[in-house]
């Protein structure tokens, strides 16, 4: 139970704070007929009946242009490494005697799909400093097969060697790969005014933390000495990361409010990575099954940047201020997760390769609305 009489304290506290907090908040309207804001220590005293003042300068109280809020559609491609799931050979590459046998390997690649990024900005938070924050979400899928028509042959490159399909044997590989990707930030901006009036340089740097979650699919069969023999696995990745972030916004007036614009920006993360990779081999028809489930948990790095270019039309309506953009984006990000390759066996069973060290790029087209007040 609480303590009456200190609950009792708490709301006189409480109280006493909003009414002082009003009483302050009301004398930056009534000096000698001019305004000023206490807290902001950069704000000169105006005069709000002066017909010559901003009526939306936050210094003579109608803080108005204070907060923008906005969207964009995205429509990226992501490009990851090493996400090649089969060869394909001419012919069979095990033969006795002279062999000329020529693989291809085959891949898994995302073609372009949607997402969006929502923002919301506050301006002038303190002495010309802005601070912002926005939060992007983009999911896609790559699936692809192999289907080897004699004399060729086809071999899974992500299967584990000590319970993949014999040589020979296999009649169809089948794989997908899907990708949720979900990223934040806040912000801190500053504008610099070096660079003439129809430029502006905006350095900004704060936090950003990346969720990328990855899920690979595959599916072998084949027929070893007339009993079907299926190989499934399922590699699933998740990687939390959160880290600083530096960069620079770049916007030139061409006319009439139309504008170009760039970002650029530098991000390192540290985060942990946890997948899990469960591979089952199952023998018909008296059902003979081998589950085998490798299991990491690592704390990696993540280094990574990010550019940004296009064009933008902004429209005054009173204190509504509204800008449309569209460009063309790049980001990418290095040692994230990938699928180890496990070649040897037997008591050598958990050599492999690395289970990160891979990167990915998001690349493509954004456009959007920013409405400020």
């Amino acid at each position: 139970m609480i303590n009456s009489s200190f609950l009792k304290r708490v709301l006189t506290f409480f109280f006493a704070c909003v009414f002082s907090t009003t009483l302050t908040f009301a004398d930056t309207y009534t000096q000698s007929g001019y305004v000023q804001n206490h807290y902001d220590p950069c704000c000169q005293p105006c005069n709000p009946c002066d017909p010559c003042a901003d009526p939306c300068d936050p210094c003579c109280g109608l803080n108005c242009r204070g907060f923008e809020v906005g969207v964009d559609f995205i429509f990226w491609q992501s490009c990851f490494n090493n996400l090649d799931y089969a060869i394909l050979f001419d012919t069979n590459p095990n033969a006795a005697g002279d062999v000329d046998a020529s693989g291809k390997y085959r891949y898994l690649s995302h073609d372009f799909d949607p997402g969006f990024r929502v923002r919301a900005k506050k301006t002038d938070l303190f002495c010309n400093w802005d601070v912002s924050g926005s939060y992007t979400y983009y999911w896609s899928k790559a699936k692809n097969e192999t289907r080897p028509v004699a004399p060729e042959e086809a071999y899974s490159t992500i299967n584990h060697g000590s319970i993949n399909l014999d040589p020979g044997t296999i009649t169809l590989i089948e794989a997908s790969h899907n990708v949720r990707y979900q990223s934040f930030d806040v912000l801190f901006h500053y504008e610099l005014n070096c660079c003439g009036p129809c430029q502006t340089l905006t350095p900004f740097w704060g936090i950003e933390g990346i969720k990328l979650e990855q899920d690979l699919f595959s599916t072998t069969t084949g027929t070893v000495n007339t009993a079907d023999v299926s190989f499934n696995l399922n590699w699933d990745s998740e990687l939390l990361a959160l880290g600083l972030k530096l960069g620079t916004d770049y916007e030139y007036d061409l006319m009439c409010g139309l504008g170009w614009f760039t970002r650029a920006s530098v991000t390192i993360l540290a985060g942990q990575n946890e997948t899990t990779n469960t591979q089952i081999r199952t023998v018909q028809p008296t059902p003979t099954i081998t589950n085998i489930a490798f299991k990491t948990c690592e704390d990696i790095c993540v280094p990574g940047f990010h550019l940004m270019a296009g064009l933008t039309y902004e429209k005054q309506c009173g204190c509504f201020n509204m800008k449309a953009r569209i460009g063309y984006e790049f980001l990418d990000w290095w040692n994230i997760p990938q699928i180890r390759r496990f070649t040897a066996a037997e008591e050598d069973i958990g050599i492999s390769t690395g289970s990160s060290g891979s990167n990915v790029g998001f690349h493509g087209l954004f456009a959007g609305l920013d409405v400020g007040y």
